[in-house]
C-alpha cells in the first residue's frame, strides 16, 4: 500500500472521523452544559425575581453550542482533503478560512501517528509531519484510517533517503 499512497490522487479523510469529532464534541458539549446549568442555579438564587427569569440563558446558550458540536463535523469533512505524490504532501482544508500546506518530501524531518482513546476505539489516527526550517515547523492531518496515516508516514520517511549530514 506504500508505493500506491503516493499516486496523486486527492483523497479525503474517513468518514469515522467524524463521529471521533462527534463523540469529542458531546464530551465537551455536556461539560458545557453542566456548568451553565450550575451558573443558572448559582444565579437564581442570587438574582431578584425579576431578573431571575434570565437564568435560563446560559442553558439555552450551552444547548445550542451543544447542537453545533454535533452538527459541525459532518459539515466540515468534505472540506479537509490531501494528495501525495513523488514531491510533497498537499492538504487542503477550511471551511471559512480555507489554508493549502504543501509540504516537499525533501523538508521532512521525521513524522508521528498519533491516536488518542477514542480514535484507537474507531480506527482513526492524526498524522504529524515535522518540517524543517519553517516558523510553523509541523503539519497535522487528523481523521486519517491507521493502515493510511502509517503507509503515508512510511512514504514520506523513505522518501529523504538521499539526505547526508
Amino acid at each position: 500500500m506504500d508505493d500506491a499512497i503516493a499516486d496523486g490522487t486527492e483523497r479525503g479523510t474517513s468518514p469515522r472521523h467524524i463521529t471521533v469529532e462527534r463523540i469529542v464534541g458531546g464530551i465537551v458539549g455536556a461539560c458545557v452544559l453542566g456548568g451553565a446549568a450550575i451558573g443558572a442555579f448559582v444565579l437564581q438564587i442570587v438574582l431578584a425575581p425579576p431578573w431571575s427569569r434570565l437564568t435560563g440563558l446560559p442553558v439555552l446558550a450551552a444547548l445550542g453550542f451543544a447542537a453545533f458540536l454535533q452538527w459541525w463535523p459532518a459539515y466540515s469533512h468534505p472540506f479537509t482533503r490531501w494528495r501525495l505524490d513523488g514531491a510533497a504532501l498537499r492538504i487542503r482544508r477550511g471551511v471559512l478560512w480555507r489554508q493549502e500546506i504543501d509540504v516537499p518530501l525533501s523538508r521532512v524531518q521525521h513524522t508521528d501517528v498519533v491516536q488518542g482513546p477514542i480514535e484507537r476505539r474507531y480506527g482513526v489516527a492524526k498524522l504529524v509531519v515535522h518540517t524543517a526550517g519553517t516558523v510553523d515547523a509541523t503539519v497535522e492531518l487528523g481523521g486519517l484510517e491507521v493502515v493510511i496515516a502509517r503507509a503515508i508516514r512510511d512514504h514520506l520517511v523513505r522518501g529523504n533517503d538521499d539526505d547526508a549530514v
